[in-house]
């Protein structure tokens, strides 16, 4: 009798047995190491920087940087909303820089990515610079003028910044996406502020587990056999 126990249970907690695995899905260049927006389209004035540009990149060498640049390489906000396929006036911005790459996702895709806003606008509601991401026609701000920035006076034109924080975001609904990231003016286009944007991944997790009915058959199956076989040996 022990022995049957001993196996059934054994049986019973390989049939159960959950097989979970992390598969890197596909952002091409997420990490900007061809040192360039390979795989990127991009408007306005986006640029890719080594840590010489006084921050470090949070994955290997390279980082993105989209910059305002008082106006004079950035382009008005209804070029970006139609860039970013988003409505016209969503921005209400004045002007700024974008990029893009289109993804494919399914569902429970996981993005992931790390961020660092940087201003010289101080606060005031009429010119509350800001950065955001997309995804198709949906904007998430991400920071702006009224966040909690360190002073970094080492920049030779931005004079703080909230330091990179990571972003994850979870896809409920599987399809082909516009993936964006931006940063504009608002109220005028005299100030510059930037987004770095780093280590962009998308990855998923694949858990397959036996299907019920089919642990019951085979489990059925073969303790009646293991049982029939210990009574013909007694």
């Amino acid at each position: 009798m022990l022995k049957l126990s001993s196996f059934t249970l054994a049986f019973a907690a390989s049939l159960i047995m959950a097989n979970t695995e992390t598969v890197r899905a596909t952002v091409l260049n997420g990490g900007f190491e061809t040192g360039s927006f390979s795989d990127w389209i991009t408007t306005g004035q986006a640029t890719v920087e080594d840590s010489s540009f006084g921050v470090t990149p949070t994955d290997g060498n390279y980082q993105s940087i989209l910059e305002t640049v008082n106006g004079s390489t950035g382009v008005s906000a209804s070029e970006l909303e139609t860039f970013l396929g988003l409505s016209l006036g969503s921005l209400k911005a004045v002007e700024g820089t974008a990029i893009k790459q289109t993804i494919n996702i399914n569902d429970e895709d996981i993005l992931t990515f790390d961020w660092n806003f940087l201003t010289d606008q101080e606060v005031d509601p009429d010119y509350n610079d800001f950065a955001f991401f997309t995804l198709s026609n949906t904007t998430n701000q991400l920071a702006d003028t009224n966040s909690v920035f360190t002073i970094f006076p080492s920049f030779s034109h931005l004079s703080k910044e909230t330091g990179y924080q990571p972003y994850s975001y979870k896809f409920q609904i599987a399809g082909t996406y516009t993936l964006g990231f931006g940063v504009v003016d608002v109220g005028d286009d005299t100030v510059n502020s930037a987004l770095l944007v780093d280590n962009i991944q998308l990855t998923k997790t694949v858990t397959s587990v036996h299907e019920p009915s089919t642990f019951i058959a085979t489990f059925i199956t073969l303790l009646f056999g293991f049982t029939r076989k210990l009574q013909i040996k007694n």
